[in-house]
């Protein structure tokens, strides 16, 4: 073989395994399904019929010391007549703010209890945080809310704060009444490719936003104007003017911006998805009623991935013509009313 073939072979090779990367890498999309006007417009219509849901701080609050120096906020409403328990964890860069809408519909029949991680909302500020850190928060709040009253915990939990109540759940599982996981993080199921690319890539990619989202954050706040748009959300509601609302009210914030160890540090490595499918594992091992709410436009957790997880646990799957916000968005009502009937089943059934 000539110089010049053998120089050819190298680039055709290397164009080869660059090319197989590419395809390898975009197997983890496989699934996304994009809203077309129409949606997008049927969304809006929708919108402007409704009134906005009340503010999460217009509801009762309690705190939880979980660490020296660190708290967490419980925004709540409580009722002498509830029969339940619900408890809602958000996800990342969220707060309790994020079930204004299931405050709003879910009736006087349940206690509402929406966690605050620490470093998020009014919870105590902190520079990092991780999973395990939230699941510690999780835990210390409802052992809280079992001194407060005796009755069934029903645990909702929110894109990251889905896996987060996974974990914690997996632990306490005989004092939790049941599951509903909202647009759920799940496993990945990495080839090696991807095992070896994915963490380094995604760890230094969410370190550049968050920096980038910091110094928005503090723009904003300085300026007093919006000035970077609704891009925080970007594409995960099909109800645009509800984006808008929770851009202005809570995302240019610097507390809606996540902490690195969570997005950064575990929640992309291999490590961390073997713990999250075993912990889904051992949940689907028990008789704990699970069911997942998946959103049908998804852009930020796959909705076929959730889809197989939900199938491997013996989950009961809804899907809503919906953005990752589900419990914000343009089926927030059904989204809630979806829940309350499952609720409702389990209490009669019992």
């Amino acid at each position: 073989m000539t110089r010049k073939r053998k120089w050819l072979f190298a680039i055709v090779a290397i164009i080869f395994v660059l090319a197989y990367i590419g395809y390898d890498l975009s197997t983890l999309q496989v699934g996304l399904e994009r809203p077309s006007d129409a949606v997008f417009e049927t969304a809006s219509s929708q919108s402007q019929v409704n009134s906005p849901p009340a503010l999460i701080e217009t509801y009762d609050s309690f705190s939880v010391s979980v660490e020296d120096g660190i708290a967490v906020d419980v925004h709540m409403r409580e009722n002498a007549t509830a029969t339940a328990n619900v408890f809602m964890v958000h996800g990342a860069g969220g707060g309790a703010w994020v079930w204004e809408e299931y405050f709003e519909y879910l009736p006087e029949a349940y206690n509402l209890y929406a966690i605050s991680w620490r470093g998020h909302f009014t919870s105590s500020p902190v520079d990092d945080a991780n999973s395990a850190d939230y699941v510690q928060d999780q835990l210390a709040v409802i052992r809280t809310i079992e001194t407060r009253n005796d009755l069934p915990i029903h645990v909702v939990g929110h894109s990251y704060g889905g896996a987060t109540s996974v974990f914690a759940t997996a632990q306490i599982v005989d004092r939790i009444a049941s599951l509903h996981l909202v647009a759920p993080v799940v496993p990945l199921d990495y080839t090696l490719i991807q095992e070896q690319l994915i963490p380094p890539m995604m760890g230094a990619m969410m370190s550049s936003t968050q920096t980038q989202a910091l110094a928005t954050a503090e723009e904003v706040a300085e300026s007093g104007q919006d000035t970077a748009g609704s891009g925080t959300f970007a594409g995960m509601f099909i109800d645009l003017q509800q984006m808008e609302r929770y851009w202005d009210l809570y995302a240019v914030k610097p507390y809606s911006v996540e902490k690195p160890g969570l997005l950064g540090a575990d929640g992309f490595s291999s490590e961390w998805q073997e713990q999250l499918d075993e912990a889904y594992m051992t949940i689907g091992g028990t008789n704990l009623p699970v069911w997942f709410l998946i959103a049908q436009y998804d852009n930020v957790i796959i909705p076929t991935e959730q889809e197989k997880t939900a199938e491997e646990i013996g989950a009961i799957v809804t899907v809503f013509e919906s953005g990752h916000y589900i419990q914000l968005d343009s089926q927030a009502e059904e989204s809630a009313d979806f829940l309350i009937e499952n609720l409702e089943q389990y209490h009669n059934g019992r």
